[in-house]
């Protein structure tokens, strides 16, 4: 699976991606173009844009990067999704939706709520609503249901 690196117009969908249990690292606001895509080179990342001036303007060769042409998060992680042909892993959540670094088990949450934590910044992941209606989404846009 490629591992990409996304310009601050897709953080959303960075964020989307890491629950897939998928490597997004996010350049930051003040990354200047060119060192963004020096960086998905360096990294062997593909560079994730919606600014379509960006690889012709600093020479990204073809396979290196994705215009991300549609419009709201979910479309654009379909986009994304469809062109590399990403399914759902055994296991979603697995990723801090923040660094992008793979979660440890954290403390209990509650009697009977196992968490996970960030090592980096120490967010607590934990099943609930929003957990759910996140599943729901990515149903949608997988069309299956994705991992437990």
């Amino acid at each position: 699976m490629p591992r990409f690196l996304t310009d601050v117009m897709l953080e959303r969908l960075a964020r989307w991606l890491r629950v897939l249990d998928v490597d997004v690292e996010s350049a930051g606001a003040r990354a200047p173009d060119r060192d963004l895509v020096r960086r998905a080179a360096a990294e062997r990342r593909v560079l994730l844009t919606r600014d379509r001036r960006l690889p012709g303007e600093h020479r990204a060769a073809p396979g290196e990067h994705l215009v991300v042409r549609s419009a709201a998060p979910l479309a654009h992680l379909a986009e994304v999704v469809q062109r590399f042909g990403i399914r759902a892993p055994a296991e979603l959540f697995t990723r801090c939706l923040l660094c992008n670094v793979p979660l440890e088990p954290g403390p209990g949450v509650g009697v009977a709520q196992p968490a996970r934590r960030c090592p980096r910044c120490g967010r607590l992941y934990w099943e609930g609503s929003h957990t759910r209606r996140m599943r729901a989404a990515l149903a949608r846009v997988l069309g299956d249901t994705p991992g437990a």
